[in-house]
Parts: C-alpha cells; structure tokens; sequence
C-alpha cells in the first residue's frame, strides 16, 4: 500500500486532514515533530499541509525555513482552513508559494470547517494525486530533507509543565491576555523560535476552562470540552528561553 507522510509546520491540519481522508487507501505517516517517522522511499508521496489562516512565515525565520524545506519535497500541497482566509489572504499565499517556486505543485484548497470527515473534502481530487509519480531528482532532495529533519530534532525542545506544580499553587489562574501578549513577545520580539502552543487552563477573567491552540504566528483561546481538569500547558520549538518562559507563566498568575 502506498505511504504518504503528511508534513508541514506544527499546527497546520495535518490530523484533520489524516481524519478526514481516511477512506484512502493508503497508510498515512504524519510528520509532526521535526524526526521523521520513518524513512523515506522512492514510492512514498508527501503531502504538505500549510494553514491559509495566518499570513505567510516571515523571512529568516524557523518558520519559514521550516516550510520551505517541506515544501521543496512535497508532491501536492493542502491549504487547510481555506474558509477561515479571505481573498487578500489567499492572494498573498499564491504570492508568496509563487515565490518559493511551489506554483506547479498541486494544491488543494480545503474548505476544513465543513467537517472532520468527507464531508467538504473531494477525496476524488486527492485519489488523483496517488498516479503522479516523483521525479528521480527528487529523491536526493528528500535524503537532505530527512537529514535536515533529523538535525532539526536535535535541537527540538518541548516544554511541559502542569501548572500547579510550576507555580506551586494548587488552582491556578492564569491572566489570560497577559500570557497571550508575553506568549507573542516570545514569538515575534525575543526571537524564539515557539512553533506549538497547546494547554488547558482556568484563567482570571472566565468562568469556564480554556484551550490554548497556537503556532508559529499566535495563540487562540477556545471555551475547553466539558469534564476536563488537569491545568497544563505544553511548548515545543527551539530556541526557548526556559527560565523566561517559566518566569512569564508564574507572572501571568494571580
């Protein structure tokens, strides 16, 4: 059965899009850490998954290097969340994938809202992408590509903490604005390179628990699934600075 590793940068739908298009008949390997999950084969596809939601990685970023290199090695690209981008975002996507010299590459973009099953995915457009064959070239890019996963992952920091045991509090409750804006510092001022948010908390200003979802351009609260109620929050990239970060979890609590 053809394997198809799904890549692209944390946070991007790689689940959702393996979910979503499981009736396949293939057997999926997702790439979501920097390692590969296995090697790759000259009869293997990659696909990479890249959110149409955020704008385009900013230059010399670990973001942007990240993608590229994906890219450069992917046989068909899935811009996932396409309904949440409006047409000024899509534009600056075609612009900047364009720019890459990912034009030619097969792209799909998937209306990701309609549902996490078939619905609003046209699984016949993506069967047609299991004919295409890779170019012999492509082969020693993607001996590089794994090479530089692999390198990347070396350097891979995941940070994950449960916050009663962080801040020494047995209910603590985050600000949430205030963790959100030191959480973006980090990213876009500080020049850490903080490419997955994920947590659940209370925090001071809601009632209900909160979700924490975030990648390489921000963090977004949701209102947490019922009957959770571990505090937690998980960080992974690299070049994260521990002891601030640790420092602005405890400050954000009241």
């Amino acid at each position: 059965m053809m394997r198809i590793f799904v890549t692209g940068l944390p946070g991007s739908g790689k689940t959702r899009l393996i979910q979503a298009a499981s009736d396949l008949p293939v057997t999926w390997l997702e790439a979501s850490q920097p390692q590969l999950p296995d090697r790759v084969k000259e009869t293997d596809r990659v696909w990479c998954v890249v959110d149409a939601r955020a704008l385009p990685p900013t230059a010399a970023s670990e973001a942007e290097q990240w993608l590229v290199r994906d890219l450069a090695v992917a046989d068909a690209v899935v811009m996932s969340f396409a309904d949440q981008a409006d047409l000024i975002r899509q534009g600056q996507w075609q612009a900047w994938l364009k720019q890459q010299g990912a034009e030619t590459c097969p792209r799909y973009w998937w209306l990701t809202q309609a549902g996490l099953t078939q619905t609003g995915l046209e699984l016949a457009r993506l069967q047609g992408w299991l004919k295409s064959t890779p170019s012999s070239a492509m082969e020693a890019a993607r001996r590089e590509w794994q090479a530089w996963r692999q390198s990347l992952a070396e350097d891979w920091q995941v940070l994950d903490w449960r916050l009663p045991e962080l801040t020494g509090k047995t209910t603590p409750k985050p600000m949430l604005d205030g963790l959100l804006a030191g959480l973006y510092a980090a990213q876009c001022n500080l020049g850490m390179g903080l490419l997955r948010v994920r947590g659940e908390i209370m925090t001071f200003e809601y009632d209900n628990r909160v979700t924490l979802e975030g990648h390489y351009q921000g963090v977004t609260p949701y209102a947490a699934e019922p009957g959770t109620e571990t505090d937690w929050i998980r960080l992974e990239g690299t070049g994260l600075d521990t002891d601030w970060l640790k420092a602005l979890v405890n400050g954000s609590v009241v």
